[in-house]
C-alpha cells in the first residue's frame, strides 16, 4: 500500500484478492510548549487474522515453506523500537495496547512520545510499518516526503507532503507505480463491487492532529473541535458511493495521468460519502 491514495487502487484489488485488509491511522497530539504524542493504531480483518495465526498466509507472510504464525495483537517491541527512531530525534516508543473494534477487527495502539515537534517526522500509511508488523519484507527505501511540523510563537505549521494532494507528484506517482502490480481492468469493476464491499467493511486509513490546548485560530480545511484531518478515507463507506467508483474506473483506466487528470480525479473523490483530504499545502494552527 506504499504511495498515495490513488497509487492504492491496485493494492486494494490485492488485498481483495488475499481476503485481508488492513486498517491504519495516525494521530499525532502536540501541546502548545511542542511536546507530545503519537498515536499509531493498526487493525486486521478477522480474515487476515485467521491467516496470520495460523501461518496461513498467501504472499510470503505465513504461507511460504518456513514461514511462521504470527500474532497481530503481539507486535515485536524491538520493531516498534526502530520505527520510533525513524520518526524522528527524540522520538521514542512508550508503549503498545491490544485492540478489538466493534466489527471484530483485532490489533494494537503503538505510543510514541516527543519532546519537540519540529523535530517529528511521520509518514502515512507507511507501508514499509505496516509490512513489518504483518511479518512481511519491507519494500525497499521509503521515497516518500513525511508529515512535518513547524512550532514558533505559538503558531503551528503542518507541512503536508506533497503526495497527498498536489496533482503532479501525485501523476508522477501513478506512473511509476503502473509497472508488474496486478491490477483489476475497469470493465471487470461493476461484477466485482458486491465482493469489494462485502470484504472492504471497516476499512480505514487516516492520518490525524489533536491540538491538545485551546485553538485562536486555523486554516485547516477539516476541524472538528480540537481534532484536524489531514486524509481520512474509509473504504468501507467509500466502495458504496458511485463517486468513488467513478474515480476508480478512471484510475484504473489512465496508465500515465497528467496533473489535470489527476486533479480532476481529487475534484471528484472530494464529493465521495467517507473521504476527506487536506488541500493546502501548509495548514496553520495558532494556540490561544
Amino acid at each position: 500500500m506504499n504511495g498515495s491514495f490513488f497509487c492504492r487502487f491496485s493494492a486494494l484489488t490485492i488485498c481483495l484478492l488475499s481476503v485481508a485488509c488492513v486498517q491504519n491511522s495516525t494521530v499525532v497530539r502536540v501541546r502548545k510548549d511542542g511536546k507530545g504524542e503519537v498515536f499509531v493504531r493498526y487493525g486486521f480483518s478477522p480474515q487476515l487474522v485467521s491467516m496470520m495465526k495460523t501461518g496461513a498466509m498467501p504472499g510470503g507472510v505465513g504461507g511460504q515453506a518456513g514461514g511462521k504464525a504470527l500474532d497481530p495483537t503481539a507486535p515485536d517491541e524491538a520493531m516498534l523500537r526502530e520505527q520510533a527512531a525513524a520518526m524522528g530525534e527524540g522520538v521514542r516508543f512508550l508503549g503498545a495496547q491490544k485492540e478489538t473494534t466493534k466489527a471484530g477487527w483485532e490489533g494494537f495502539v503503538a505510543v510514541y512520545g516527543f519532546d519537540d515537534i519540529n523535530k517529528l517526522q511521520v509518514k502515512p500509511g507507511d507501508s514499509n510499518q505496516i509490512n513489518q508488523v504483518m511479518g512481511q519484507e519491507t519494500e525497499g527505501a521509503d521515497t516518500r516526503s513525511p508529515l512535518t511540523f513547524t512550532l514558533a510563537d505559538g503558531t503551528l505549521k503542518i507541512h503536508i507532503p506533497a503526495e497527498i494532494n498536489d496533482p503532479e507528484a501525485i501523476a508522477k506517482e501513478m506512473a511509476q507505480s503502473q509497472g508488474g502490480e496486478e491490477k483489476m481492468l475497469p470493465d471487470q469493476l461493476d461484477a466485482a463491487l458486491p465482493m469489494m464491499a462485502s470484504m472492504m467493511a471497516g476499512l480505514r486509513m487516516g492520518v490525524f492532529v489533536r491540538i491538545d490546548g485551546d485553538i485562536a485560530e486555523t486554516n485547516a480545511s477539516h476541524v472538528d473541535g480540537l481534532l484536524l484531518t489531514i486524509s481520512d478515507a474509509d473504504i468501507g463507506e467509500m466502495i458504496k458511493d458511485p463517486a468513488f467508483i467513478k474515480v476508480m474506473k478512471t484510475s484504473m483506466g489512465s496508465e500515465k495521468p497528467d496533473p489535470a487528470e489527476v486533479q480532476k480525479m481529487m475534484a471528484d473523490l472530494q464529493a465521495a460519502n467517507g473521504f476527506k483530504i487536506e488541500t493546502k499545502p501548509e495548514v496553520l494552527v495558532r494556540f490561544k
